[in-house]
């Protein structure tokens, strides 16, 4: 069972209704009984959609849908009676001729996909070239220019408010989007289609805040960099290296790294608590997951 709270005035929440919940309520997922998707593997959230991908490759959203940015639906299929937004999670329709998803990722008014092959999608909205399309800022399904080279794969993607980074599998980093700050490297501006960042080499994984790249190297080395804006401190106040991390995770101008020892390690913006107990403290914790000023964790005990 999916359970969700939070704000929730766009049906974002995907509980059957537009009101805000401040404890937890049970999603609605709108299936076939006889055919269910599986089993959600990820969960994405933009500024008021959401997407749910399972691991049959079949992917859901709920939420706003003014700038198309939770996919194309049958009308039979929505669950709300405003044309721009749905209060359930309803599978998103793709052409039949499209691979599975397995990665997904979500700006503030746009969504990005990538298939099984490797290919890339966005929908939409893209001002600040956050479709990665070029110059195509059509809300409508589009596919981006190949990223990975061959015999290389994607293995995970990031996105912030603006901007969406992904690595591969040999550690390079491509990234689209608002780069004004430096969040895709050099030169900083608005980068409309995939740009490979250079100076990021041997990557593993990648978060974004509203306007920061975070990207970590092998734990065993503990490199990793911080692209972008400083605001908080978010490139002066990092660790000079990041041994032994498992997860990573960042608020709009915070940062929070999950060690194998179950320590969290936290810089950045926290006067109202958004990233914890300031500096690197023990809690057990197993997972983490954050959003634009709050943070949620799980204990080893399940708490």
């Amino acid at each position: 069972m999916l359970y969700a709270l939070g704000s929730n005035s766009n049906g974002q929440l995907g509980i059957g209704t537009y009101e805000d919940v401040s404890e937890a309520k049970p999603c609605i997922v709108e299936c076939d009984e006889n055919d269910p998707p599986g089993m959600p593997i990820k969960i994405s959230a933009g500024g008021s959609h959401t997407l749910l991908l399972f691991d049959s490759g079949i992917l859901f959203s709920a939420g706003n849908n003014q700038h198309g940015q939770a996919g194309v639906k049958p009308r039979a299929n929505l669950s709300s009676s405003s044309p721009d937004s749905d209060t359930n999670f309803t599978e998103i329709t793709f052409p039949t001729e499209l691979p599975k998803v397995k990665l997904c990722s979500t700006t503030w008014e746009a969504s990005i996909i990538i298939t099984l092959d490797d290919e890339v999608y966005s929908f939409g909205s893209g001002p600040n070239g956050e479709l990665g399309t070029g110059l195509n800022n059509s809300s409508n399904l589009g596919r981006l220019p190949r990223i990975p080279p061959p015999d290389e794969t994607i293995v995970n993607i990031a996105s912030g408010i603006k901007h969406t980074v992904v690595v591969l599998s040999n550690g390079d980093v491509y990234g689209w989007g608002d780069g004004r700050k430096g969040q895709l490297g050099e030169p900083a501006e608005i980068v409309r289609a995939p740009r490979k960042i250079n100076g990021a080499k041997y990557i593993r994984r990648a978060t974004c805040g509203a306007a920061f790249t975070y990207l970590v190297g092998d734990p065993v080395e503990g490199r990793h960099i911080v692209l972008g804006s400083n605001k908080w401190g978010v490139r002066v106040h990092s660790p000079t290296y990041m041994r032994g991390w498992i997860g990573i995770g960042s608020n709009w101008n915070g940062i929070m790294a999950l060690t194998s020892s179950g320590e969290l390690v936290t810089w950045g913006r926290n006067d109202r608590g958004q990233l914890g107990p300031s500096g690197t403290a023990r809690h057990d914790v197993s997972q983490l997951a954050l959003g634009s000023e709050h943070t949620v964790v799980l204990t080893r005990e399940g708490k």
